[in-house]
């Protein structure tokens, strides 16, 4: 199982299984198909992945990001709040 780290209030960043929708609806973020997702990698709210998209290990994403179809975010990428990342 693949596990990834989202943000929680008062708590700071916690361990989920990929898997775990629910706490992916909770923060309002979307995952498309055939996405892969490295070690590390820490996902803000209100954040939508489209398909086919390779994110490589140690990546920031932050809040309201929107990242477009076949992109490729390389090792240690930080992506700040509110950006788009266009094909």
């Amino acid at each position: 199982m693949s596990k990834i780290l989202l943000f929680v209030g008062n708590v700071g960043w916690k361990e989920f299984d990929l898997s775990d929708t629910e706490e992916l609806e909770k923060r309002n973020i979307t995952i498309g198909t055939n996405v892969k997702i490295g070690n590390g990698v820490k996902i803000g709210t209100n954040v939508k992945i489209g398909h086919d998209v390779t994110i490589g290990n140690r990546v920031y994403i932050g809040n309201n990001v929107r990242i477009a179809d076949d992109v490729m975010i390389y090792d240690g990428a930080e992506i700040e709040n509110g950006a788009n990342v266009p094909l």
